[in-house]
């Protein structure tokens, strides 16, 4: 069984509580109707970017607890698993903070961990204690560095040098990367780094897209030949 939230394109009005809800209950809705809760022995999810985080959301709930000894892999592509802390990326920082600001992203402030007065209450670092993900049997975590989007360290679930120097956020971010890792003592942990190599292109919007990170962040799902070579080289991990 693979899940996929169709909410997701309102993912940035939204929070990750609600979002994960609604996930949870759109599994459990599909599993009923299809009357496959006996023959349904091994459960795996494929998510992409903020999907990641809805998918960790909703397997921390009540409501699908009856699920997590038959989860078998999970598989993020590009997933901010640490927020969006410490990215280099100057151009998307300023997006979201307009989002943050007049759109009222609130799974954006999340993803800042300015959801709270204090770090070690935001929601990010909350569901960084919750050991979902060490139900699976296989975690990989896929990640591009050509990907501006979500921070190399954050989809890859590292610490990286910033956080060393950061007196707000740093312990925090050391503790969200110890908890998260912890939970997959027992777990196949699998890093995956793509290079895409997308090829120089005279449309100033396709440039403009190379150079904030969105077409490799895009082509995880968008490209065919990587979504065939991805199948092909770890189909092993979902038989």
């Amino acid at each position: 069984m693979h899940a996929h939230p169709h909410s997701a394109e309102h993912t940035a009005h939204a929070s990750f509580d609600q979002l994960g809800a609604n996930l949870a209950k759109e599994v459990s809705n599909f599993i009923r109707s299809e009357g496959i809760e006996e023959a349904c022995t091994r459960a795996s999810f494929v998510c992409h970017s903020f999907g990641s985080i809805i998918a960790r959301v909703a397997l921390s709930r009540p409501d699908l607890a009856w699920i997590r000894d038959r989860l078998h892999t999970y598989v993020s592509f590009s997933g901010p698993h640490l927020g969006m802390l410490y990215g280099s990326n100057a151009l998307v920082e300023v997006g979201m903070w307009g989002l943050r600001r007049w759109k009222k992203a609130h799974c954006l402030t999340e993803l800042s961990l300015m959801d709270a007065k204090q770090p070690s209450t935001t929601f990010l670092y909350r569901l960084s204690k919750q050991p979902v993900l060490g139900c699976f049997k296989n975690v990989l975590l896929v990640s591009s560095v050509e990907d501006r989007y979500v921070p190399h360290h954050s989809a890859r679930m590292q610490l990286c040098e910033e956080a060393a120097h950061d007196r707000r956020f740093g312990s925090t971010f050391v503790s969200m990367v110890h908890n998260l890792l912890s939970a997959l003592t027992d777990v196949n942990l699998v890093h995956v780094e793509v290079l895409f190599g997308e090829p120089p292109s005279s449309h100033l919007l396709a440039q403009l897209d190379a150079a904030i990170g969105r077409t490799a962040h895009i082509s995880f799902l968008d490209s065919d030949a990587f979504v065939q070579m991805f199948i092909h080289t770890y189909l092993r991990y979902f038989i």
